[in-house]
């Protein structure tokens, strides 16, 4: 089993590649956050898509 952040302090300490690991599972709707920490993941993954692109 997965070590799951439950709260937003988790998130605000993911990396780029566990956004986007859950920002894939959010939109296959497989995701088991709360709303708010959804609407987190995928605020931060638009803002590293802004920073950037990877590569």
């Amino acid at each position: 089993m997965e070590k799951r952040p439950t709260n937003i302090l988790l998130v605000a300490k993911m990396s780029r590649e566990e956004i986007e690991k859950e920002y894939v599972k959010i939109k296959n709707k497989q995701s088991t956050y709360s709303t708010r920490v959804r609407g987190l993941i995928m605020y931060k993954k638009s803002m590293f898509d802004k920073l950037k692109p990877e590569g």
